[in-house]
């Protein structure tokens, strides 16, 4: 399998001064080079492909900011991993819906409905969890667990935990629970 990890649009800092110089055609969308360049990528390889994906372009559209349509992006995919990191919703999102504890399970878990929904019967999802303390008042081996059992619940295909500094110490923690 190969894995296209964050294939994208920078989105951070002052991306108004971006300029790209390859870029002939104004109108053309940013989610379009991506998805030209998948398709050639499909077309050229055979094994299996992965694509991580914002787990946030489940809910909104994202492709002339980032340049990633969910939809588009699943016709060349094998498998999607969306990003559902509870702690980049906002502290807002969904914060009426259920209590803080019980909110990172409900966020993975309608993302990843949102997700096996928008990759139809093109690719299997495999979300990445949430594996770091950002922004998360119930930060612990709960936490964990609940990102888990949502994701079983909603039928992925697996998932992967993902933390920069590589420490996995809550999620063996959680497992061992």
């Amino acid at each position: 399998e190969i894995q296209f990890d964050y294939i994208r649009f920078p989105s951070d800092g002052p991306i108004e001064r971006c300029r790209f110089r390859h870029k002939k055609d104004l109108s053309i969308f940013k989610s379009e080079p991506i998805i030209d360049f998948l398709r050639k990528a499909r077309e050229s390889l055979e094994v299996p492909i992965s694509i991580d994906i914002y787990g946030i372009t489940g809910w909104y559209h994202f492709g002339n900011r980032i340049g990633q349509d969910f939809e588009a992006i699943a016709e060349y995919a094998d498998v999607l991993c969306p990003m559902v990191y509870p702690s980049h919703f906002g502290t807002t999102f969904y914060r009426n819906k259920a209590s803080s504890e019980e909110l990172p399970g409900l966020l993975v878990g309608e993302s990843i409905a949102r997700a096996r929904m928008l990759a139809g019967e093109n690719a299997l999802v495999r979300p990445y969890l949430q594996a770091f303390n950002l922004l998360s008042p119930t930060w612990g081996p709960d936490y964990i667990q609940k990102q888990i059992h949502a994701a079983e619940e909603k039928g992925t295909n697996g998932f992967s935990f993902w933390n920069a500094k590589g420490d996995y110490d809550m999620v063996v923690r959680a497992m061992k629970k």
